[in-house]
């Protein structure tokens, strides 16, 4: 069945249009725009994906019989299917030859379920408002009910595999609190999470966890 008589989209999908966005109003014979769109997809990757899983999906969708460019799925783009499919074509070549790729401080990942955030370890609190946070490490909070009230959440994975999640309102104040899972080292994850995204933190009182407010 084609890419029209899907009953869904192909997995590879979101990302493709997430990369033809960047192109709407790009020249796709500037020699430099495949390296910057590397740069981009392996320092900052799209959709809470890994570089392993953009690579694999954008190599799906060349492989593919679907039209990348199908305006039905797709943001209308003033590029031809054969231009489009010639640039990710050069964005996977240049993809391979920069591997060994490198290591990313932190990534993004799916947020925990509410009830793991409601018994979570309150580890500190970063100084700064969401869209600050936002600016500075380029990720974007979700929206979300947790226990009763709407509160925008991020969760990140540091390198030790150890994740944060990031939940603002909190309490009275519109910083945005840290958490851990509990049983997680408070002095590790406050250590790793400052490290790898250059993020201050307040100093929690002992043992302080998540408080219904």
């Amino acid at each position: 069945m084609g890419d029209h008589g899907a009953s869904r989209a192909p997995a590879w999908r979101g990302l493709v249009n997430a990369v033809l966005y960047t192109l709407l109003f790009a020249d796709l014979r500037d020699r430099g725009l495949v390296d910057r769109c590397v740069r981009g997809l392996l320092t900052e990757p799209l959709l809470d994906l890994s570089p392993e899983q953009e690579y694999a999906l954008l190599n799906d969708a060349l492989a593919s019989g679907g039209r990348l460019t199908d305006p039905e799925r797709s943001i209308p783009q003033p590029h031809s299917e054969e231009e489009i499919r010639a640039f990710l074509g050069d964005v996977l070549r240049r993809m391979d030859e920069a591997r060994p790729w490198p290591a990313l401080p932190f990534r993004s990942v799916p947020p925990w379920p509410p009830e793991q955030i409601t018994s979570a370890t309150y580890i500190g609190s970063v100084p700064m408002r969401e869209f600050d946070v936002t600016d500075r490490i380029r990720k974007v909070f979700q929206r979300g009910v947790i226990d009763g009230r709407e509160r925008s959440v991020l969760t990140l994975a540091l390198p030790s595999g150890m994740e944060v999640t990031l939940v603002t309102p909190w309490r009275r104040s519109k910083n945005v609190a840290a958490l851990v899972r509990a049983g997680d080292s408070m002095a590790e994850a406050r250590q790793e999470f400052r490290a790898a995204t250059g993020l201050g933190l307040d100093r929690p009182p002992c043992g302080r966890a998540f408080r219904r407010r």
